[in-house]
């Protein structure tokens, strides 16, 4: 849609009728500043998913970035991300995965609760014993597939 919807209203009981018309959020009177601002960072994540073209890091001080398409996999790593690019170097970057698959292109997708990959990436996936999946990337690298993402990703992979 060409616009995105905030309601403000005192009418809280009526936020789920709100949600199901499509508004992007819905904010209870009396609301507080935090409040506001947690709507605006909705609204920016909204509006820029998947246009994320590149990400900017710290390294010793120096801000430096990293275009979307030199990344081979990223693994959580608690409140961080490590960032594994096609040329084997690791990253750290300060956001959570959680928050990085929010602004990251659509081409990514989350295939185990501790890694994201581009689907382009993705060589072939192995089955082992146990329900448990692997998918090899085609930098040689091996990722964990989450047993409850596997459909998703032979899905994602089949269109």
């Amino acid at each position: 849609a060409p616009y995105h919807t905030v309601v403000v209203s005192a009418n809280t009981d009526r936020a789920l009728e709100a949600f199901e018309l499509g508004v992007l959020d819905f904010i209870g009177k009396p609301f507080t500043q935090e409040r506001i601002s947690k709507a605006i960072e909705r609204f920016s994540l909204h509006q820029f998913k998947g246009q994320c073209q590149r990400l900017s890091y710290r390294k010793n001080n120096v801000l430096c970035f990293l275009q979307v398409d030199d990344i081979q996999f990223i693994q959580a790593a608690g409140h961080y991300s490590e960032i594994t690019t096609k040329d084997n170097q690791t990253i750290l970057h300060d956001k959570h995965l959680d928050r990085l698959m929010q602004i990251l292109p659509q081409g990514f997708m989350r295939v185990h609760r501790s890694y994201a990959i581009p689907l382009d990436e993705v060589k072939h996936i192995e089955q082992h014993s146990g329900a448990k999946y692997i998918a090899h990337l085609h930098s040689g690298a091996s990722v964990p597939v989450g047993r409850t993402k596997f459909s998703t990703l032979v899905d994602a992979l089949g269109q």
